[in-house]
């Protein structure tokens, strides 16, 4: 495999799964992705691609560039205000995360602070750019400037560790190691040589998140033990749970939803609202629906 391969790969893989994000596994398991279907989430034309792509490629053209953190950073601005490697001239979908880091540039904050460090924040969005760091001929380098991409929108080092790991795994299987052997050998590397960067929020521990990769056991885990979407909620007796039925069993009876007109992604569109609504009913709660004559926030700081 070469560049190109891997290139080519991720942007066809994305296009293709473009019309199932935020799609349940067991969605996908009746309704698998096999051909280049397009519309569904964000009702695109046949063999759109998403963000991910358009910020890899600009990943790209900084490498090929040679280029800094800041141009980098420019790179994705001109993505976000100007359409930029984008497949059809519009950006349709941007995470929360990444889209409040770029308004936090825009703002002149710094890019040592621009990206979110809180937890919640740490979503997979810097790693889904991070393939053209894998073939750099120092990979020791390509890391360190991949971090400092990172933390342009995400700045929690569980981001950094999941980069590394996904790039060392992804290095050694160029080099001819089978997907065991490569895995192990990047999860050795996220435990013993991670501490590669100066910024003190990057040198939190985070053993725990990461044991059983180091203990070689994700491989053997049962599907029912690998969770696919969101949070894992606990209740008072930290006994998982849904997030609705520890709400109701502390007393709470009603939920507010909010639903915007026409918003750029799923989130508080018709369909997720309609939905959720659904799994609030059945609950047995009450249903708060608070509409927004907006198609996203609308309170004055985020108004043009």
């Amino acid at each position: 495999m070469n560049i190109k391969d891997a290139i080519w790969g991720f942007i066809v893989g994305d296009a293709l799964g473009v019309p199932y994000e935020f799609s349940s596994r067991s969605r996908m398991i009746e309704n698998p992705a096999i051909d280049m279907v397009g519309y569904g989430t964000y009702n695109q034309v046949p063999g759109t691609w998403s963000d991910d792509t358009s910020m890899m490629l600009c990943v790209l053209e900084n490498i090929n560039n040679k280029g800094n953190t800041k141009e980098l950073a420019n790179l994705f601005l001109k993505w976000y205000n100007q359409n930029y490697m984008t497949a059809h001239g519009e950006v349709f979908d941007i995470g929360i995360t990444t889209r409040t880091a770029l308004n936090n540039i825009m703002e002149g904050v710094s890019l040592k602070n621009s990206g979110l460090s809180d937890e919640r924040s740490a979503g997979n969005g810097s790693l889904m750019r991070c393939v053209p760091y894998a073939f750099a001929e120092d990979i020791s380098k390509s890391i360190v400037q991949m971090i400092m991409g990172s933390r342009i929108t995400h700045r929690h080092a569980l981001c950094h560790l999941c980069c590394m790991y996904y790039v060392k795994m992804l290095r050694a299987i160029l080099e001819g190691k089978g997907k065991q052997e490569a895995a192990n050998n990047a999860a050795g590397y996220i435990k013993f040589g991670w501490r590669i960067t100066e910024t003190e929020d990057d040198q939190v521990p985070l053993q725990e998140q990461f044991s059983k990769l180091f203990n070689h056991q994700f491989h053997a885990l049962p599907e029912t033990e690998i969770q696919s979407t969101g949070y894992i909620y606990y209740d008072k007796n930290n006994v998982a749970n849904d997030a609705l039925t520890i709400l109701k069993n502390q007393g709470c009876n009603t939920v507010r939803v909010r639903l915007w007109h026409s918003p750029n992604t799923v989130h508080s569109s018709l369909s997720e609202v309609y939905n959720f609504s659904n799994r609030i009913k059945l609950s047995g709660l009450k249903l708060w629906l608070d509409i927004h004559y907006s198609d996203t926030w609308a309170d004055p700081g985020s108004q043009t």
